[in-house]
């Protein structure tokens, strides 16, 4: 999002931690693609160094292009460990109980087993 009024994202995080009146939990996500920029923009001024063909230009250079794959890597992790705990909350949400279906196959059980021994000893059976 763009502006000054942030507001939450999605997962209840607020989009730029340390936002006044937001919830300021972390987000590791953004902070990823900050540190991402960052690199890129390094990278960038880095490039127009080189054109200069100072020594210490290419060191740096290979030092921010590790970095930025890092920062690359640290966004797919945790952008994929985020849509796993998505999956995981989803998941549970469709794993629940269903009753009714638990009291029929427990009655269909019961029956089987008066038919079987006699309504002796079995609640639920004719006295």
């Amino acid at each position: 999002m763009t502006g000054k009024n942030k507001k939450p994202t999605a997962r209840g995080r607020a989009s730029e931690p340390g936002t006044q009146g937001q919830d300021t939990a972390f987000d590791p996500v953004a902070l990823a693609e900050k540190n991402f920029n960052r690199v890129l923009r390094a990278l960038d001024a880095l490039a127009d160094d080189l054109h200069g063909r100072e020594d210490s230009a290419v060191a740096k250079a290979a030092k921010l292009a590790g970095e930025a794959r890092s920062a690359i890597q640290t966004i797919f992790n945790e952008r994929q460990r985020l849509a796993k705990l998505d999956d995981d909350t989803s998941g549970a949400l469709r794993a629940e109980l269903d009753l009714d279906a638990a009291r029929a196959e427990i009655g269909r059980r019961l029956a089987l087993l008066r038919e079987r021994t006699g309504t002796e000893g079995l609640s639920g059976g004719a006295e």
